[in-house]
């Protein structure tokens, strides 16, 4: 019994000196202590288990079994423990004081409107149809398509947007809500937009995958649609293999397609022009790209429907609002949110969002928030008529429990460089982000 208690004595000591150093590394990180104490105490806690290890191995080869069952259990409680702190540590982290305080000392005026944002999908009114785009997710095959079919390159339609018609396209891009323009180191591109919880939406990286359209989904596709407008175009550094054609080329097969995570087979296809380039990218079980190719000839049609007509029917185009106003969605993740908004600049360009927290006027996200706002957009010289504008975007200044009023404005920049503008702006509640 003696031997025992004092061989319980001895391993005892090394559990307790253990798990001193990891309850003490937990209590520097939960309670904001400098970062050499945590480092300190995780290097002499790792020292120390390794010693618990080499000691308990050792047992085993001088066959003195007691000391070994007593150390395998005390190891069994060091892993318990280390557990239940790992998991004290990340839940300080979710629910504790913010690292930045952002919204802690924030005083909002009583007297403040502030709207909250629109939860998730309650925006039923004037849901909006798009049968191209019905009939282009219902293209993807829920089984698995081995068979390949030839791709028709015949869409002479984008030869037409050159000097002569570059016009014409951007100003048809920017007119229809299925297009979102913008720009990315000084290259002009329209990316489609697609209609997701019942209304146009964009997409951050321009992809838009199955769970977009249906969350409980368990098929697997993934595809965007991009039309470069002044036949420049960035190659995607995560999909390197890209299959480059001309317009009028013979048809072609995908002979050789990249796998993916999930089983999927990739396609990146980019068919050039004299001048306007399309670009799509089509991730699915089926061979045949049924998407790419049903992309393709709906694509042909609506660039010859603009050139058929060569102006814009600015009616087809304006929303059914005649006041210039600003909506906010939050949809699934506290944190990003899509700006959808009624507007008319009046002339030709540009416009962007700023935001700004209200009582101390600082801009928020600034960079990233130009960056992925920015959309030309079309326009009218009658006072009622309004045009769509959409964008989605992520605001890092947040804090856990705390709230406050930002400031969201839409801005115009003409195409002239004279003086930007503000057109609209609305007060709306932030919450619920720790950056």
């Amino acid at each position: 019994m003696k031997k025992l208690i004092k061989l319980l004595e001895k391993s005892f000591l090394l559990f307790l000196t253990l798990n001193l150093f990891l309850w003490i590394s937990a209590f520097a990180k939960i309670t904001g202590l400098p970062t050499f104490i945590i480092n300190i105490s995780l290097i002499l806690y790792l020292f120390i288990l390794v010693i618990f290890l080499i000691k308990t191995i050792s047992y085993i080869f001088i066959k003195k079994w007691k000391k070994l069952i007593i150390n395998i259990f005390l190891l069994i409680a060091s892993l318990l423990i280390f557990i239940f702190v790992f998991f004290l540590v990340l839940l300080s982290e979710l629910f504790g004081p913010s690292e930045d305080n952002f919204a802690k000392d924030i005083v909002i005026p009583k007297n403040l409107i502030m709207e909250e944002p629109i939860w998730g999908s309650n925006t039923w009114a004037n849901i909006p149809t798009d049968i191209e785009w019905e009939s282009l997710i219902k293209s993807f095959s829920w089984q698995e398509n081995n068979s390949w079919t030839e791709v028709n390159l015949d869409l002479f339609e984008l030869n037409e947007f050159s000097w002569k018609n570059r016009n014409l396209l951007l100003n048809y891009l920017a007119s229809s809500p299925k297009w979102f323009v913008t720009e990315e180191e000084w290259k002009l591109y329209a990316y489609r937009r697609f209609i997701v919880n019942w209304r146009w939406q964009n997409s951050l990286n321009w992809y838009y995958k199955s769970s977009d359209f249906n969350k409980f989904s368990k098929e697997w596709y993934q595809f965007r649609i991009l039309i470069w407008i002044d036949g420049e175009w960035m190659v995607n550094e995560y999909s390197p293999n890209v299959t480059e054609k001309f317009v009028g080329d013979e048809e072609f097969i995908f002979w050789w397609l990249e796998h993916e995570y999930y089983n999927g087979k990739i396609s990146h296809f980019v068919l050039k022009s004299d001048w306007a380039i399309l670009e799509i990218y089509e991730e699915s079980k089926d061979y045949s790209r049924p998407f790419t190719k049903l992309a393709i000839s709906q694509i042909k049609k609506e660039l010859k429907d603009v050139l058929d007509s060569q102006s814009i029917d600015t009616s087809k185009y304006k929303t059914s609002s005649d006041k210039e106003d600003i909506t906010l969605i939050n949809w699934m993740q506290w944190w990003i949110y899509f700006v959808n908004a009624n507007i008319n600049p009046w002339e030709e360009w540009y416009v962007y969002l700023k935001v700004f927290e209200v009582t101390k006027n600082i801009p928020l996200s600034e960079i990233s928030i130009k960056e992925d706002s920015t959309e030309y957009i079309w326009w009218s010289n009658k006072p009622e008529d309004k045009f769509f504008y959409n964008t989605e975007i992520i605001i890092y200044e947040w804090d856990w429990w705390d709230y406050y009023p930002a400031r969201f404005e839409l801005w115009f920049v003409p195409k002239k460089w004279w003086e930007e503008r503000k057109i609209t702006e609305k007060v709306f509640k932030i919450e619920w982000w720790q950056r």
